[in-house]
């Protein structure tokens, strides 16, 4: 669970928004892991690569190919993907949408839990909350703050 956030925004140069359109964040974990977050809403539409670190190894994509690197190996290897249900090879918006609302129409007719809820990510909100009373304060912000507001 996150414990705490720090953040900082900021407009970078050609950024078509009024205020921030890019963030960088650190989220401090109960365990204390530390996550770096770096996003940006400027730049190609299509443009997108996604950077997962682990202690194990590293993932990355750019939405069409998936590569991991095994911890202490010196590249990256592509990873073959999965054939995908009809619909989900679509780029967004109707990539994933199809399985996505199957999916919630399955656990609402079938009475069970769908993979991911709205209560499993109420912690995303509070993140979320944290990190823009950070990005005001520049002080990192407690999430247990930031659940006795809600």
């Amino acid at each position: 669970e996150p414990k705490a956030v720090w953040a900082q925004t900021y407009n970078p140069e050609g950024s078509g928004y009024d205020d921030s359109g890019a963030a960088e964040a650190i989220v401090e974990m109960d365990n204390g892991l530390s996550i770096q977050y770096s996003g940006s809403f400027v730049g190609n539409r299509y443009d997108y690569e996604l950077l997962i670190c682990g202690e194990k190894g590293d993932i990355r994509t750019n939405r069409s190919k998936v590569w991991m690197r095994k911890g202490g190996a010196a590249s990256f290897e592509e990873v073959p993907l999965l054939d995908l249900p009809e619909g989900e090879e679509l780029r967004y918006p109707p990539a994933g949408m199809r399985t996505l609302l199957s999916h919630f129409r399955d656990s609402i007719e079938g009475d069970f839990k769908p993979e991911t809820s709205g209560e499993q990510n109420l912690w995303t909100l509070a993140m979320y909350d944290a990190a823009l009373q950070s990005a005001a304060s520049g002080e990192f912000v407690s999430i247990d703050d930031v659940w006795r507001r809600i």
